[in-house]
């Protein structure tokens, strides 16, 4: 285009200074003035063409520029560092809570209680958790590198795997808000469905009901391609294209996404209305009193564990549920998937925190424990003599007063005769 200039300029100066015989002739100047003004009109085009391949506008109305794919890779750099150093300080974690769920809840003084079964259960299948489905988010989310990419026949098995254990684990926490309303309630024949034999069933239906739920992911789970644009996309180990994605997507919300958040408040809210209803009640034997006591510490554990769990859990359910009924993958719906991924993997750890702040009866064993770690260790008994001795005390003074019939106080008209008499 300067060449165009250059050669107009070049004509006009011609023709000033040559003689009006040899001037060149207009028409020449009035086509390299439209040549010019077309070639100017074209390079306008292609770059307006330019412009608008690299500002794809998304389904959602929103515009990918440069700034945006910058702030895009910064939120894909948040999450890989979060995976990087969170998922390890997780299964630590999570190791030592769990296990020492464990121990607790296999002591005498609480595993006569139905819920403390489903409580063992449900440390066992965090521990699968943490060592199954954390490890793998860790490589894939952290380190770029899919284990379920390159074999079918584990991305089945691995899909399979990863979806029961889930299901069991948020279906344990149901069992034990029903097992919690059951032993609140008034009615006798409720109340009985929370007994230890009870267990021997209703764990194993769990778990074959699960098994067989996710039973057709073995077949119908491969290798696919998720879109996040026009022109992108990843490869991942998901359902397959088609009719069965949108059935496995509305299958995963109901059952899992759905199902879960409206049991577990609903039971809860059933639980704290049955207690309302009992406590004004009054229980005449100890016996009676500590079996009382257990099981509405067991109660607090389960009511501030659903309150927990569904903090951590309902921000992934819902963003998993968003996610599951559009086309396309956004980055932002990416980011939010993977974040409250993220955070819902705290419900594996979050336990012995829970239980310790609430239930007295599990700080006591917990306490217990120590103590016998530190006089293994240390030869110490520091914790036996602070904490554990006046418990000890605390408890002996309260079942001599449980102990103790009702007497009414005696007046002091009554006091002043007994005086008299003794006299």
């Amino acid at each position: 285009m300067k060449r165009f200039a250059f050669l107009e300029q070049q004509h006009t100066t011609n023709n000033a200074t040559s003689p009006a015989g040899m001037r060149t002739s207009r028409p020449f100047l009035l086509m390299l003035r439209a040549t010019r003004r077309k070639l100017k009109y074209e390079t306008f085009r292609f770059l307006q063409q330019q412009h608008t391949t690299k500002n794809v506008r998304s389904p959602a109305g929103m515009r990918t520029s440069v700034n945006d794919q910058e702030d895009m890779a910064d939120l894909q750099f948040i999450i890989v560092v979060s995976y990087q150093y969170i998922c390890p300080i997780l299964v630590i974690l999570g190791t030592i809570g769990n296990s020492f769920n464990l121990f607790i809840f296999t002591r005498n003084s609480l595993r006569k209680s139905s819920c403390s079964i489903y409580f063992i259960t449900e440390s066992i299948i965090d521990l699968c958790c943490l060592y199954i489905i954390v490890p793998v988010k860790y490589l894939t989310l952290g380190f770029n590198y899919d284990p379920t990419i390159g074999s079918d026949g584990f991305c089945k098995f691995y899909s399979y795997l990863s979806c029961v254990i889930q299901l069991i684990s948020s279906w344990l926490r149901i069992i034990i808000c029903v097992d919690r309303y059951t032993i609140s309630s008034a009615n006798t024949k409720i109340r009985n469905f929370s007994q230890r034999k009870i267990t021997k069933y209703t764990i194993p239906l769990i778990c074959i009901v699960s098994f067989l739920l996710y039973f057709h992911t073995l077949f119908y789970f491969e290798q696919t391609s998720i879109k996040t644009g026009p022109t992108t996309s990843f490869l991942i180990c998901y359902a397959r294209q088609g009719w069965y994605k949108q059935f496995f997507n509305a299958y995963q919300a109901c059952i899992s996404s759905l199902l879960t958040p409206i049991c577990i408040m609903l039971f809860g809210l059933l639980t704290f209305q049955n207690i309302l209803k009992q406590r004004r009640q009054i229980n005449t034997t100890v016996r009676t009193q500590l079996h009382r006591q257990r099981d509405r510490q067991m109660l607090n554990i389960m009511l501030m564990q659903s309150t927990v769990y569904l903090l951590l859990s309902l921000p992934y359910y819902l963003a998993l549920i968003s996610q599951s009924f559009s086309s396309i993958q956004t980055p932002i719906q990416t980011f939010l998937v993977r974040s409250f991924l993220l955070v819902s993997f705290f419900n594996f750890i979050i336990g012995i925190l829970v239980n310790t702040l609430v239930a007295k009866i599990y700080r006591t064993e917990v306490l217990k424990i120590l103590n016998q770690i530190t006089k293994t260790l240390f030869h110490s008994t520091i914790i036996e003599r602070r904490y554990l001795l006046e418990q000890t005390d605390r408890n002996t003074f309260t079942l001599t007063q449980l102990n103790r019939p009702n007497t009414k106080r005696k007046s002091k008209s009554q006091l002043t005769s007994m005086k008299i008499n003794n006299n």
